[in-house]
């Protein structure tokens, strides 16, 4: 079993550093990626051209007005590389985000990452027992250009555009509090259950509330507030590539965020478990309540389709909604962390602190 460690670790960071440069940034994409990458451009591409001057001919797939791949890096960056697939994938799986496919798509999305990432994919816990934590040093982009460029790739990351480029969270820090206190203490602890998705922004839905925010429950949208936080750039009305939908998986700190977002669902899950051994609701349990609304598809559920096989776990819904079917785990469940944040689980941390 795979076991996914937290980034705050400097082994951990540096390993990281080094497979995302070597085999995402510069390695060439496998022929199943480079299939889709041809596809997705109509006609096949020279591996050496920039895919920053094309624009594909995509509106019937993402809608009109998205065309346009990006200029990511400018014109200096050259080469097609295994990590143009991963964003050009996620590009075209636009709509899978705002929709109760949100989580267990990218939760998939990981696990296709992971693999050519060559190492259990790590996680950046913008917030744990410790409070709020920064982007780890290593993550910061004058130490990835510094790592890049002793392995001989001078132009990634110099021109990666972040609002911080020292991953400075600030006053995002009080939002990531009330998102773990409001939502666990309204929707779970008062003994109401929470559902997977809603377009009632007054119910509280697990999924839309950590990604973008539904009524009180969850004030900042932990997703979108990090992706806007660290992602936009510092110059006026220029967004970052961490905040552009179709560019986001350029930046390392995309993987280890999505990895801390589907970590928080995982303890969910867990969490849900252990409190419905001794705190029952009367309608049923909190488990079935989660998933109510849980969506039914076969990733990568795009239009064209990466040419190929996928790992069979990855591609029905069905199997995203436990890790254990994947073969993967976390290294801390923080389930206290989880249950102290809100003052309503006091029972149960009686149970577990007699």
């Amino acid at each position: 079993m795979i076991i996914r460690q937290n980034i705050k670790d400097s082994n951990v960071a540096k390993m990281f550093q080094t497979n995302f440069i070597n085999n995402l940034v510069v390695k060439k994409p496998n022929a199943r990626q480079q299939a889709f990458i041809d596809n997705f451009f109509d006609s096949p591409i020279d591996p050496t051209t920039s895919i920053s001057t094309e624009v594909p001919s995509l509106s019937n797939v993402i809608g009109s007005g998205q065309q346009q791949v990006g200029s990511f890096l400018g014109e200096k960056y050259t080469k097609v590389t295994c990590i143009h697939y991963f964003v050009l994938l996620h590009k075209v799986a636009k709509r899978h985000h705002n929709s109760e496919n949100f989580l267990p798509w990218h939760r998939a999305f990981l696990a296709e990452f992971e693999e050519d990432l060559g190492m259990p994919l790590p996680y950046w816990a913008w917030f744990d027992e410790s409070g709020v934590n920064d982007v780890p040093i290593e993550l910061t982009l004058s130490e990835l250009q510094k790592t890049a460029a002793d392995l001989g790739e001078t132009n990634y990351f110099a021109n990666l555009k972040r609002f911080n480029p020292d991953g400075k969270l600030g006053s995002l820090s009080k939002e990531i509090q009330r998102f773990f206190k409001g939502f666990l203490q309204d929707a779970i602890a008062n003994n109401t259950g929470v559902i997977w998705f809603s377009d009632d922004s007054s119910k509280p839905a697990f999924s839309d509330s950590i990604e973008q925010g539904t009524g009180s429950i969850s004030p900042g949208g932990m997703h979108n507030a990090i992706h806007g936080m660290v992602g936009r750039s510092s110059s006026p009305n220029t967004l970052g590539h961490l905040s552009r939908i179709a560019e986001s998986p350029f930046d390392p700190i995309f993987w280890l965020h999505h990895a801390y977002i589907d970590k928080i669902w995982a303890n969910l899950d867990q969490l849900f478990a252990f409190w419905d051994q001794f705190f029952p609701l009367e309608s049923g349990t909190r488990m079935a309540s989660l998933y109510k609304g849980y969506p039914n598809f076969n990733y990568p559920s795009i239009n064209p389709l990466p040419s190929g096989d996928l790992p069979p776990t990855i591609k029905s819904s069905s199997n995203l909604r436990s890790i254990a079917t994947l073969d993967y785990n976390y290294d801390h469940s923080w389930l206290d962390l989880w249950i102290k944040q809100a003052p309503g689980f006091k029972p149960l941390v009686d149970h577990i602190e007699p």
